[in-house]
């Protein structure tokens, strides 16, 4: 009977199949290791985003629009400020922006009618969130591991180990400038300054963020950020801010600013507090494993770049700041005279342009005190709410000795 018994189990064993092994629940450790490599994936992730970030915004301008400012407001979240011939234009962008596999929630904030070389155009200003892409190029948590817990504590701890070697134990912050200045001259680009900031301590690693301003072209910008993302140290680049448009050597030149963020890896004495889950809105890569590609200039638009028959009358520097940028120093009947941020001076009267808001000059007051002449001036901006369609002015008045 016994045997009659096991035969039977036999059949039904060859018949359904054997059980499949179940794999020992997490141990603490497995948990730990698994929580730090996860980090380094999402820290991974975001090195790829400026040059895709350009690279798309590039595609999505049509020759009818043009920027003046490209910002990071956020996490994730940028803004695009600049001119174009025309509504549907701008709306058009508004679509593309939406469609791209790169962007999303793209939405139109302000749209009005601004000056540029002396010409009424559509002044625009855009919001988006810009989805990274997994680097790829290497093992990430999500890979298949054994099932034995030795086994998968050992595959974990290889891991780490290779991921950390992106991220040194100590700051080494004149080899990441040495190596920053050296893409930067290769590529022409003029460093302004290179300043280490306080370093952030997240739990197992620590931010060591570096406040870095530089300028070139939009696509010398472009490869430069993507390059970073290349290096064999984890850099991460938030805060930027693009603007400042002005005509030199047959070419755009604008001012970044960034800060570029570099890791530490902690010792256990001096980890600190647990980091908050990083905010990702994440794409999947089209091409499981393999890196996305390298920031290609050639053959793409310079979205700065406004149309040749404004050429000569553009780039006017009391446009390149806002209007609190700039200091008023002297008034007289019917005049001003202006320092910009830079130290230049520039005579105003009613009807010049000043700030990246296309304010104008409407009333300048001049006031005796004394041996004194001081005064004010009223600059209007004016744009268009694209959802109530309704007109908004903002009136600043600029006094003597405003910063």
């Amino acid at each position: 009977m016994n045997l009659i018994r096991r035969s039977s189990l036999l059949l039904c064993l060859l018949c359904v199949g054997w059980p499949e092994p179940v794999a020992a629940a997490p141990s603490a450790e497995e948990q730990e290791l698994g929580a730090k490599l996860d980090r380094i994936d999402e820290l991974r992730d975001r090195e790829t985003g400026p040059g895709l970030l350009m690279a798309g915004i590039s595609s999505a301008l049509t020759p009818d629009l043009w920027l003046t400012e490209l910002r990071q407001d956020g996490p994730q979240q940028f803004v695009l400020e600049g001119f174009a011939f025309s509504d549907e234009a701008v709306t058009g962008l508004v679509t593309r922006l939406e469609e791209a596999d790169r962007f999303t929630n793209a939405e139109l904030v302000v749209l009005g009618r601004g000056t540029f070389a002396k010409q009424e155009l559509t002044r625009f200003i855009i919001t988006f969130t810009h989805l990274l892409t997994p680097r790829g190029g290497g093992e990430r948590r999500d890979a298949e591991l054994p099932q034995d817990v030795d086994q998968r504590l050992e595959r974990l701890q290889e891991r780490l180990s290779r991921a950390l070697r992106e991220m040194p134990s100590d700051r080494e912050i004149p080899e990441l400038e040495r190596r920053v200045r050296s893409i930067a001259e290769k590529i022409g680009l003029e460093v302004h300054f290179l300043k280490p900031q306080p370093e952030v301590k997240q739990g197992f690693y620590a931010d060591v963020p570096v406040a870095l301003q530089f300028q070139g072209s939009f696509h010398e910008i472009a490869v430069f950020l993507d390059r970073l993302g290349k290096l064999n140290r984890l850099i991460n680049v938030e805060d930027l801010a693009v603007h400042y448009p002005v005509e030199q050597y047959g070419k755009v030149v604008l001012v970044c600013e960034v800060t570029l963020v570099t890791y530490r890896f902690l010792a256990r004495n001096e980890a600190g507090p647990e980091p908050e889950s990083l905010t990702r809105y994440v794409r999947v890569d089209p091409v499981p494993g393999e890196p996305p590609p390298n920031y290609n200039p050639i053959g793409a638009r310079d979205p700065f770049r406004w149309p040749l028959q404004y050429e000569e009358a553009a780039g006017d520097p009391l446009q390149r700041f806002d209007i609190d940028e700039h200091q008023l120093v002297a008034v007289v009947p019917d005049r001003a005279l202006l320092r910009d941020p830079l130290g230049e001076l520039h005579i105003v009267e009613v009807g010049t342009v000043i700030g990246k808001g296309w304010g104008k000059v409407t009333e300048i007051h001049p006031t005796d005190v004394g041996a004194m002449q001081t005064g004010s001036l009223l600059v209007v901006e004016e744009y268009r709410d694209p959802i109530e369609n309704q007109l908004i002015i903002n009136e600043i008045t600029m006094g003597m000795g405003c910063w």
